[in-house]
């Protein structure tokens, strides 16, 4: 089956020939943000020129008079799978709330006639066609001070997120039914991507960049699926290409665009299949203080193509959730992840599963720590069965502080900071137990766009014993259309 793509990026982006000798990396952080932007600035003139849209516009309803109604906005997760930022639902409700977030360094908004062109364009959009759209960009310069000799230290990827909602039945309503569809689109800029650096060059089992890796063809349809319900509703399904470790033992505060970089901080310890035909539903209690969810994927999927469902292997997985003393809105659920997969049909790995039938479970512990909810703690445990996934066992510690008071400095709001501590077990004789430590600062270096500083260290490289110890150095941007 043919892949289903959008390869409409210049050959030299998609292929990433020579550019390093063009132009540096931290150069093609910025420059990407400019490119986005105007591309859509030329597409949507029309639509500046009769929306008369601004920055200051939170919503479709206040750029104009006439504009289709406001859809009602929920909390930030309603739409979405408890509470998951990568959740396609939620990264469609980012760039309106990342709008409305005025706190930066500086106090200036990067190419804002393109945004302007672009929010303009999607409120005509939406007004004619009940279709919502968004773009979410990240980009990641990252250097590893050993690898396997003769292979790359350093890369530039980029991450771009286009997200399309369709609203077709009860618009507006609790139990709104849409087409949500997610196209991804990977990149780099050189010879090897991050991701390839930290799994290839470093040999690292926890992993120093898991998504910023390169696709070919460069875009692609992630998620497309049939959903209906919500939060306020107490109930939500899916049926369609569905995408099941961004949906199952995640957290609202483990995400390599935000938040931690490698995979064994923000992913989950069971053996998921690749981005595949699906189902899913979640039923809350308690005014969504508890809910119970279930899940069945194909465990052949493969996010280039539809997989192969008719050979009739499938991945099982039941979770239960539940906030433990919530304190403000950032509270978030603590999990216990069941799974099963029936393995692959030629017993080849699939994503973080490797091929064998078995069992996986998993766990979280996620608390906030202070009574105005800007400490926050998260515990994780899992491990798997039979050689079924990537990590035999994984455990992890987390810290978060929001809004920090830095000595000395100007207060900048919407600022985050953040240790983690990572321990993994591969399911291979011979191989060593791998430990990583990260620390990150992100802020809003402009309106709209933040900066991420990261420094990760990693003792006994689980698939390298030529190389004890190692230190990696980032920088990370995130935008929003």
């Amino acid at each position: 089956m043919k892949p289903l793509v959008f390869g409409f990026l210049p050959r030299q982006f998609r292929q990433g020939v020579g550019l390093r000798r063009v132009i540096s990396p931290a150069f093609f952080l910025l420059t990407w943000s400019f490119l986005g932007g105007s591309v859509w600035s030329t597409f949507a003139t029309e639509a500046v020129a009769a929306e008369q849209s601004s920055t200051e516009n939170d919503s479709p309803a206040e750029s104009s008079q006439d504009a289709a109604p406001t859809p009602v906005i929920f909390r930030s997760s309603d739409y979405g799978i408890a509470n998951a930022p990568e959740d396609p639902a939620n990264l469609l409700k980012e760039p309106a709330q990342r709008r409305k977030q005025r706190d930066s360094l500086f106090d200036y908004t990067m190419f804002s006639s393109s945004r302007d062109a672009f929010q303009g364009f999607t409120e005509s959009l939406y007004k004619k066609t009940s279709i919502q759209l968004g773009i979410n960009s990240n980009n990641l310069f990252q250097h590893v001070s050993d690898v396997v000799p003769g292979t790359d230290k350093s890369g530039v990827g980029s991450d771009l997120d286009v997200i399309a909602r369709w609203e077709l039945v009860d618009k507006g309503t609790a139990t709104m039914g849409q087409v949500i569809t997610h196209i991804e689109g990977r990149w780099d800029y050189g010879t090897t991507p991050p991701s390839t650096i930290g799994d290839n060059n470093l040999r690292s089992l926890i992993r120093t960049a898991d998504p910023f890796n390169s696709y070919t063809p460069t875009f692609l349809v992630r998620n497309m699926y049939w959903q209906q319900g919500s939060q306020t509703a107490g109930w939500t399904y899916r049926v369609g290409k569905i995408t099941p470790d961004q949906t199952l033992g995640t957290s609202a505060h483990l995400n390599p665009f935000t938040t931690f970089l490698p995979s064994g901080s923000v992913g989950s310890n069971a053996a998921h299949p690749d981005s595949g035909l699906g189902s899913v539903g979640i039923k809350y209690f308690d005014d969504n203080r508890w809910y119970v969810l279930g899940l069945i994927s194909d465990a052949n999927g493969d996010r280039e193509d539809l997989g192969d469902i008719g050979e009739g292997d499938f991945f099982k997985a039941v979770e239960f959730g539940y906030k433990f003393f919530p304190q403000t809105e950032r509270a978030g659920y603590s999990k216990l992840t069941i799974g099963h997969t029936d393995g692959t049909a030629d017993g080849k790995p699939n994503n973080v599963a490797l091929g064998p039938s078995g069992w996986s479970i998993a766990g979280k512990y996620e608390q906030e720590l202070t009574a105005d909810g800007r400490m926050v703690g998260v515990l994780k445990y899992g491990r798997t069965y039979n050689n079924t996934g990537l990590f035999k066992e994984l455990a992890s510690g987390h810290f978060l502080l929001f809004d920090p008071d830095v000595p000395g400095a100007r207060k900048i709001k919407s600022d985050v900071m953040g240790v983690g501590l990572v321990w993994a077990e591969m399911p291979v004789p011979g191989t060593r137990d791998e430990t990583g430590m990260e620390f990150f600062y992100r802020f809003p270096m402009f309106r709209q766009l933040d900066v991420t500083f990261s420094y990760q260290s990693f003792w006994n490289i689980a698939r390298n014993p030529d190389i004890d110890q190692a230190n990696v150095y980032s920088v990370r941007l995130r935008t929003t259309f």
